[in-house]
């Protein structure tokens, strides 16, 4: 035979079976072959085979090769279509061939349509060559159920799902799931995974690519019954992932001072499954599947505000208005308004949190929904404090506390007494403060409602460090901090990490203040927590003045008074800008120093505040006398909601 008297490199292309190559590579001789395959080829490991696994194009390379078949696209275009594409290299090469023989082509529409989860497919088409065909080579040789499964795939998120999710998603019969169902779907999983029809992202995570995940939602039945059951046992199989997850969440004592053992993971499983979650709230709206909706943003809503994710937030909570809307259920209507102005609050929209905790409040009271209309009367409070306006928030925060007692709910409870401490802290009440602080923390205890020790350890310290009880303000906030990262909140991370710059400014230690004071700011920028952030920006301004670095001090302080100012905090707004004045009139520049010192004062005013008109009126005493200033206006401590 030829391959065996021979010396010779065999090139084969496209290879579909193991068999073919099997009966190849039994021939005893002198050869070598090279074969390309779609097929993993994992039978013949052992074979003397040497396996080469070509994935996609890298961005940048996969952008060049959109630049060498159509010139006419811009650096920007060509990364976006190298995106779209997935670096699939044939996608890649038609679509830009495709623009190139186009040049009336609208490129930014194009790239749009491509990136169409419905009908890119369509657009992946130049000439006679269509990535579409090409697929459907592999597509032709899955038996039966293989088929289903692709299919179901290309209804679920385009992201990483779970072994488990997908057997929901292809159940009949959800209630019914049994361990053999997970093992034949795992089977099924790893059928498509060895035909390189799906990639595997993780120990029981699987994912499609881009364009994969195109064709599967064009091959995916159009029988309306099977596409609202699969949306449906989804909704329910994220639901109990989420709920098993933050029930799995906390300490083991009431003192939180032993972490679950299965914290770590639950957060994982959060981390894992929140984005998908909340696209399946949006299918499920879309088909108007209401009450699976319902159950998964129920279970959703504490996770997504866990890990604070106030945009996805603000995705649920529409869906959960909008079923509220059509169904005529006031109370779902009233739940999706709290949390938007809650996602809103966050986010530092005051004005539209406001607005939507007033019309949550006007719903729930014409449903007769009481708790849901304290529950705004709750958060307005919050708000309120957040802004400067204690006195205000205390007299909304009080309402509901008398039903919170009746009720004996230990957690809206602790959480409005803890609320009502921050208002008396910032009337300087400090005594009546720290009451409040502990009597929150009692209450959590007993309810061992151990996630919010945390955020009231740090409350307390700070009591603790302004009436100088320094050494145990630390010891109190350490403990929040170790707390904080046991069950993964980063925002009270944060806040944990902002209150101890402060105390270690206090004990005037050589410790790195402005580092704590950054990383906290990293936090609240991941989180999208707005006005943290501009709290924290007038922290670090003084940190950096208090250092002698007046130049990184004028940043963070004009950084403050922006975003305060986009976000309407005007105590924050007119501090940072009364900071800058004295900044200005230490370096002798009394023109920049009486312009920024008449905006804080016409801020000042406008809040109606005295307390803010006070510190505003300390800083020009000491830009007009500096020789009689003593120390640096610190700012408030506590979060700003």
């Amino acid at each position: 035979m030829l391959l065996a008297q021979s010396k010779l490199l065999l090139v084969l292309d496209n290879v579909h079976t193991e068999e073919s190559m099997e009966d190849l590579l039994a021939i005893d001789g002198e050869f070598a072959v090279v074969c390309t395959t779609r097929l993993r080829l994992t039978g013949l490991a052992g074979e003397d085979v040497e396996f080469v696994e070509i994935g996609p194009l890298p961005p940048q390379d996969a952008a060049q090769l959109a630049m060498s078949v159509a010139e006419r696209l811009t650096a920007e275009e060509c990364a976006e279509l190298a995106s779209v594409c997935g670096g699939l290299p044939i996608a890649v090469r038609i679509a830009s061939a495709r623009i190139r023989q186009s040049p009336q082509l609208c490129v930014s529409q194009y790239l749009g349509e491509l990136a169409n989860p419905d009908h890119g497919i369509d657009e992946l088409r130049a000439g006679a060559k269509s990535v579409e065909r090409i697929l459907e080579d592999s597509y032709r040789l899955l038996e039966h159920e293989q088929t289903l499964l692709f299919t179901t795939l290309g209804l679920l998120p385009h992201t990483s799902v779970t072994v488990d999710v997908v057997t929901a998603a292809l159940a009949d019969d959800i209630s019914k799931l049994a361990t053999d169902h997970l093992r034949a779907t795992g089977r099924l999983l790893d059928d498509l995974y060895q035909l390189n029809l799906i990639e595997q992202t993780g120990p029981d995570l699987f994912r499609l690519h881009d364009i994969l995940y195109r064709f599967a939602r064009r091959k995916a039945s159009t029988d309306h019954h099977w596409r609202d059951r699969v949306v449906a046992n989804t909704c329910l199989a994220y639901a109990v992932r989420a709920d098993h997850a933050i029930r799995s969440i906390g300490f083991v004592d009431p003192n939180a001072t032993v972490p679950s053992s299965g914290n770590l993971k639950a957060i994982d499983s959060l981390n894992q499954d929140y984005v998908g979650a909340v696209v399946m709230v949006e299918s499920g709206t879309e088909r108007q599947l209401w009450d699976k909706v319902i159950t998964l943003a129920a279970a959703i809503i504490p996770a997504l505000q866990h890990l604070g994710r106030w945009d996805e937030l603000v995705r649920v909570s529409a869906c959960l208005r909008e079923a509220g809307e059509k169904t005529g259920n006031m109370e779902w209507q009233a739940s999706g308004l709290l949390n938007l102005g809650t996602a809103a609050a966050r986010k530092g929209d005051t004005d539209q949190a406001i607005d939507l905790y007033h019309r949550c409040f006007e719903v729930a009271s014409a449903a007769g929904e009481v708790m849901a209309a304290e529950l705004a009367c709750n958060a307005c409070g919050e708000l309120l404090l957040g802004v400067g306006k204690p006195t205000d928030a205390i007299a909304m925060l009080r309402r509901g506390l008398r039903l919170w007692r009746l009720l004996e709910h230990a957690l809206l409870l602790a959480q409005t007494l803890n609320s009502l401490g921050k208002a008396n802290l910032a009337m300087t009440r400090w005594e009546r403060a720290e009451s409040y602080f502990r009597n929150a923390l009692r209450v959590a205890q007993r309810g061992q409602i151990g996630g919010l020790l945390a955020g009231f350890g740090i409350t307390l310290a700070e009591v603790l460090r302004l009436t100088g009880r320094v050494e145990a303000a630390e010891k109190e906030c350490l403990t929040a901090l170790e707390r904080s990262r046991a069950v993964g909140d980063r925002e009270t991370e944060a806040d944990a990490l902002r209150e101890l710059a402060l105390i270690q400014d206090t004990l005037d230690e050589d410790r790195p203040r402005l580092a704590a004071l950054t990383s906290a700011l990293e936090i609240y920028r991941e989180v999208g927590d707005v006005r943290s952030q501009v709290s924290t920006l007038l922290l670090m301004g003084n940190a950096a003045e208090q250092q002698g670095d007046r130049r990184e001090a004028m940043r963070h302080f004009a950084d403050c008074a922006e975003l305060a100012g986009r976000v309407n905090d005007l105590p924050h707004a007119a501090n940072a800008m009364a900071r800058i004045a004295n900044l200005y009139g230490e370096a002798g520049k009394h023109d920049e120093a009486d312009k920024y010192l008449r905006r804080a004062t016409e801020i000042a005013n406008h809040s109606g505040s005295d307390l803010l008109l006070l510190q505003v009126q300390h800083e020009q005493a000491h830009e007009v006398h500096p020789e009689r200033w003593t120390g640096a206006y610190e700012g408030s401590g506590g979060r700003s909601e």
